[in-house]
């Protein structure tokens, strides 16, 4: 059967670059989200505009320096749980700094393999 113009010889790829990368749905969507404008009814009856990552930054700092957060509409939550105020310490430091580093360890032929990924464990290997 004779080979027409339209396919592709041996080793050639109708797709040089390959499949184009899928996208990250849930973080595209939040990062288009995150950059509208939010309004906001001050106590005053004036509206205050800021961006929505301006809003969700500031309500994630006020959780964790003052135990509550000051919703949008007004209205105020506590933090009654300590593990819960913990929890947003915790969301504030990884998105600084990064996560916690941490030590893996196994045993092989030799003996213990230890892998340190800073600072997870403290030097004498207990949880810090």
């Amino acid at each position: 059967m004779p080979r027409s113009d339209t396919q592709w010889k041996p080793g050639e790829s109708g797709n040089p670059n390959g499949r184009p990368p899928k996208g990250r749905a849930l973080t595209e969507i939040l990062e288009k989200t995150g950059t509208k404008t939010v309004e906001i009814q001050q106590e005053d009856g004036t509206v205050k505009r800021v961006s929505g990552k301006r809003l969700l930054g500031q309500m994630v700092w006020e959780a964790a320096t003052t135990g509550q957060v000051t919703m949008p509409d007004g209205t105020a939550k506590r933090i009654e749980d300590f593990t819960d105020w913990l929890a947003v310490a915790q969301f504030i430091y990884k998105h600084i700094d990064g996560p916690p580093p941490m030590k893996v360890g196994g045993t092989g032929p030799g003996g213990a393999i230890v892998f340190a990924i800073e600072g997870l464990l403290s030097d004498d290997g207990d949880a810090d």
